[in-house]
């Protein structure tokens, strides 16, 4: 009796630890089922261009528009913004300076005498405020120098001689603590800032 009794509490406990068994592993299923599983993030792939050089000529042509840009913008503004201003005289002088770099020595010289002209007016607009009675003067100085940069010196003019694209160009001595963006990887290590109203980089200028 005692031997019937102890085998049949045996096989009640195997069926009981049986029956939890399975239930516990469809319960596991289950809950793989409802419970979303968090998928790894893929990370982008980054590829990395080279930066395609530029040639001499667009730099000309860039420079030669900024120029006209910023010195227009000195004549709209002088004597009637002080801040707008000094920073127009710095940068139509700075692009106006960085020219000559580009040119053969012939053409260069030649250029660099406009320059002469024009950092003699510039220079004393970022250092001091003049009179309103030399606003007319100078600003028909800056109109007549604008007039002979556009003239003698358009691409269209010197683009049959400017400089090899390989020609190492140092712009170090035209540069100034004016906040502006340097290109890089480029023939040609230079500064440049654009006014409001100047087209973006890569424009063509109007000869």
């Amino acid at each position: 009796m005692k031997r019937r009794f102890i085998a049949s509490a045996l096989c009640g406990v195997y069926i009981c630890s049986l029956v939890c068994g399975c239930a516990n592993a469809q319960f596991d299923q289950l809950k793989k089922k409802l419970i979303r599983q968090k998928k790894e993030k893929l990370k982008p792939v980054q590829f990395l261009e080279e930066p395609v050089p530029r040639k001499n000529s667009e730099y000309y042509e860039e420079h030669i528009l900024y120029f006209k840009t910023w010195n227009d913008t000195l004549i709209e503004f002088l004597g009637k913004n002080r801040k707008r201003e000094v920073q127009a005289a710095r940068e139509a002088e700075r692009h106006l300076s960085a020219l000559p770099k580009y040119l053969e020595p012939e053409y260069a010289d030649k250029l660099q005498v406009i320059v002469s002209d024009y950092e003699k007016i510039a220079a004393p607009i970022t250092v001091k405020t003049l009179p309103s009675s030399r606003h007319s003067s100078i600003a028909r100085e800056l109109n007549r120098l604008q007039l002979r940069v556009q003239r003698g010196f358009s691409f269209k003019e010197v683009k049959d001689y400017l400089r090899p694209d390989k020609t190492h160009i140092d712009l170090s001595a035209y540069q100034d603590d004016t906040s502006v963006t340097e290109p890089a990887n480029e023939n040609i290590e230079e500064t440049s800032a654009q006014p409001e109203n100047a087209p973006e980089e890569g424009a063509t200028a109007v000869s």
